[in-house]
């Protein structure tokens, strides 16, 4: 990923993957993200899930989106999802994880994930 121009990608952590914070400067839904994700893709495993497992995974993603609007974020869109059920795409234009009320959402709303 910072090959590809994600400055400030972190390294994996072991057992819990991928962490990426809210001060990190790091913006998953900007369009280098999202091409560099797609060059690195070849790169992440990917989770081993039963079918099931990838229906209820993504099932909790779309409640925490619905949640999130319901909860002072209209912009916050249904994510995405790749064929090993991981997310692709979240959050929405003009969406801001540092503000505020994101911040009381997503609190509010992370039972749903």
């Amino acid at each position: 990923m910072r090959s590809q121009g994600v400055r400030n990608f972190p390294d994996p952590s072991s057992g819990s993957g991928i962490q990426i914070s809210n001060g990190s400067g790091i913006d998953p839904a900007s369009p280098q993200f999202q091409t560099a994700q797609k060059a690195c893709q070849k790169y992440f495993p990917g989770p081993h899930l039963s079918q099931a497992q990838l229906a209820q995974h993504e099932r909790q993603a779309l409640a925490f989106a619905a949640c999130m609007r319901r909860n002072g974020v209209p912009n916050f869109s249904d994510p995405t999802f790749g064929p090993q059920g991981q997310i692709e795409e979240r959050g929405g234009p003009g969406v801001n994880p540092s503000s505020p009320t994101f911040q009381a959402a997503a609190k509010k709303c992370n039972g749903q994930r």
